[in-house]
């Protein structure tokens, strides 16, 4: 895969905030493949990726693995739809144009719409009304995908804010827990000190009592 093909592939799967990391430690995509899931989720840890990058780039993978799977066997010998002509079938079946509302002529009851291939694999015959109906579902699972990847960002989301907020709360609580305890040290040093002026009063008062006696003799 071209660097150009990377990067659209990187976009593609909304990860192009690494290609600069991957161009310089010169990763390519068929490395990647060639990974197993916990070697995948190590490489992520490593590119320092966050939760959603990381899903992002597994689900990458896993669809390109897929691709390029149906890719080989369609090269293999699949047959091919929308209107054009059947390259392969089993024995027995002629060959045919497939159009909206045909089958295969010639077939057996159980074999209409279905083709067997020489590899012994039963392929499906659509039509375009169904091929375009595939390709709107297709569309629908995507808004889907974007969808759960959207609620995904925001759990993350709440759960840094609810973090955030249980931080602040602890935090406030041990400050209102000090002021309290350094309330009560200063009520009880006022207690201490107000005893001891009382004391040094009653003192100062039995002196100067004591004076006025020696002064009336």
């Amino acid at each position: 895969m071209s660097q150009g093909e990377l990067s659209s592939w990187l976009a593609a799967n909304k990860l192009s905030s690494v290609e600069r990391t991957f161009q310089e430690r010169t990763v390519t995509l068929e490395e990647l493949l060639e990974f197993e899931v916990d070697e995948l989720v190590d490489f992520a840890k490593d590119m320092k990726l966050d939760t959603l990058s990381t899903r992002r780039l597994m689900k990458g993978i896993e669809e390109e693995k897929k691709r390029r799977s149906d890719a080989s066997q369609t090269q293999e010998g699949s047959s091919t739809w929308k209107g054009q002509e059947i390259t392969k079938y089993g024995e027995g079946v002629p060959q045919v144009n497939v159009d909206d509302d045909s089958i295969i002529p010639g077939a057996s009851e159980q074999l209409k719409g279905l083709v067997r291939g020489k590899d012994d694999q039963i392929r499906i015959i659509v039509t375009v009304h169904e091929q375009e109906a595939f390709n709107k579902l297709q569309g629908r699972q995507q808004e889907c995908e974007t969808l759960m990847e959207k609620i995904a960002l925001s759990i993350e989301e709440l759960t840094r804010e609810t973090l955030l907020k249980q931080t602040i709360q602890d935090t406030l609580e041990s400050v209102i827990l000090t002021l309290k305890e350094k309330e009560q040290q200063v009520q009880f040093e006022v207690v201490q000190k107000q005893k001891q002026k009382e004391l040094l009063l009653k003192s100062q008062l039995q002196i100067l009592s004591n004076h006025q006696n020696t002064l009336a003799l």
